[in-house]
């Protein structure tokens, strides 16, 4: 990314934390991605979003000690002007119906609010 990113608030969901990914959390993205959706992206498309000036990515590390993957979900959003559009949400088998996605979508409307965004698609 070469613009000024925008960080998650510091904050757990799902008692783990939330964080902006870098391109070295790319296969543990990738696990994500495959693991959650039907017709994933590819590899090339995610690492483009590093690439992007608008575009973010924040994901929710596991806790191996748990035996749980590196990643347990990911938000990927591009700021442009004053709105928000989301482009994936991702949660891995292994973290679903523990409010990982719902509270990426939430931590991104309450900064989006914040930082006075008018609009945010999905």
């Amino acid at each position: 990314m070469n613009h000024d990113p925008w960080p998650p608030p510091p904050t757990q969901v799902a008692g783990y934390a939330v964080r902006l990914a870098t391109r070295e959390d790319l296969d543990a993205l990738m696990e994500v991605e495959r693991a959650a959706h039907h017709a994933p992206w590819s590899r090339e498309v995610f690492a483009r979003e590093f690439e992007v000036d608008f575009s973010n990515v924040w994901c929710v590390a596991g806790d191996p000690a748990r035996e749980q993957p590196a990643l347990l979900g990911l938000l990927v959003f591009w700021v442009v002007h004053d709105e928000l559009h989301i482009l994936d949400v991702a949660v891995h088998p292994a973290a679903r119906r523990r409010g990982v996605a719902r509270a990426l979508v939430e931590l991104l409307a309450a900064a989006g609010q914040q930082r006075e965004m008018t609009l945010i698609t999905l």
